[in-house]
């Protein structure tokens, strides 16, 4: 594709690689956690890929191993705890979807992953570092509290599932940062196209390539951004009706009920953080976009002479633009924040309904 061309060079990315060293640096924990197979030079690297391939397969089966030792030894138990114990797998499988999508995109499209983190690496190498920090600690708080319950207790195969699932949490994070990254990136080269735009400069061809790695991208990350948002609605629904069962249910406050009340919150407010960080990304970038064809569209309606430029003339009425969409299922924006809200709601409404005086079993 022609719009490659104006990614640097991975020469020209080492230059400046490494200089930033505030905060987290997404790469390099990505490469760590198994989902960016590649180099110092953002070369695709198969030893690397081997490694993300191994890593995770470890852990999908590791965790296949433990949930299977669970149904065996905890099982018959009560229906809440089966409930809560199928959304807690399902969760798990939708991490894991998202992290075997991403690998295979990857492999099938390192030049242009590989390209990106060139790109992103020349302006700007941490763009998410504080809220990198902020998921982190979300993801944590989590599962730390659950983990740490299962310890005192001497449950080791529920601490190891907790932990896995921990694991495979923090990498579909970084997962979903590269995406906001690369983005973000996208945008303010985009925008500072669009600072400098007069009737003498009008740089379409850059907007026209920024559009169609902004395409490209979201087509990359679609099945990563699916499992993503059904994960955070079933989060949404699930934890929200544990801890608010919790709150409700006459009981006497044990360390148990603390820790497991603590994490559902923090499991509540991490989805809503995540919705909202990837929601305003994709706004925001759209946002840029039109906003282009809104100035070239006033610097043409001022100047006769643009106007009779036939190239010109031809871009403003197309008026090219993208829409981020989840695998094509819904668009990511501002609206999808309230649907989710709503859907989410109405479900909470009719669990706790049905829902019995008993407090659940986690």
């Amino acid at each position: 594709m022609k719009f490659l061309e104006s990614i640097p060079t991975t020469a020209t990315k080492t230059k400046n690689a490494g200089n930033d060293t505030k905060g987290f640096n997404l790469f390099v924990i990505s490469k760590i956690l198994g989902v960016f197979p590649f180099d110092q030079t953002y070369g695709y690297d198969t030893s690397w890929f081997s490694f993300s391939c191994a890593l995770h397969l470890l852990s999908c089966a590791s965790w296949i191993g433990v949930i299977i030792l669970l149904i065996l030894t905890d099982y018959p138990g009560s229906p809440g705890k089966y409930l809560n114990k199928a959304l807690h797998a399902l969760s798990q499988v939708l991490n894991f979807s998202c992290i075997i999508s991403h690998l295979v995109i990857v492999k099938q499209n390192p030049l242009f992953v590989g390209k990106l983190a060139a790109f992103t690496a020349v302006y700007e190498h941490q763009v998410f570092g504080k809220a990198i920090s902020v998921g982190a600690l979300l993801v944590a708080g989590r599962s730390v509290p659950i983990a740490v319950f299962r310890l005192l207790n001497a449950n080791y195969k529920k601490m190891t599932e907790e932990i896995l699932h921990w694991f495979s949490s923090m990498v579909r994070l970084m997962v979903i940062f590269q995406f906001c990254t690369f983005l973000v990136i996208l945008r303010r080269k985009l925008e500072s196209h669009i600072k400098e735009m007069n009737q003498y400069k009008i740089n379409t061809s850059a907007h026209f390539n920024m559009v169609e790695f902004m395409k490209k991208l979201n087509r990359i990350f679609g099945c990563q951004l699916l499992s993503t948002f059904c994960q955070i609605f079933i989060g949404t629904v699930a934890n929200s009706y544990w801890f608010i069962n919790s709150i409700v249910t006459p009981s006497e406050w044990t360390l148990r009920q603390i820790l497991f009340s603590l994490s559902n919150l923090t499991a509540v407010i991490y989805v809503v953080f995540e919705m909202y960080v990837i929601v305003r990304t994709c706004s925001d970038a759209l946002y840029q976009v039109e906003l282009f064809n809104v100035e070239l569209f006033r610097l043409m309606r001022g100047s006769k002479q643009l106007c009779e430029n036939e190239k010109l003339y031809l871009y403003a009425t197309m008026k090219n633009s993208v829409t981020f969409t989840a695998c094509g299922f819904f668009n990511l924006g501002y609206p999808l924040v309230t649907s989710i809200i709503a859907a989410a709601a109405t479900y909470l409404v009719i669990l706790l309904q049905f829902s019995t005086a008993s407090h659940k079993q986690f």
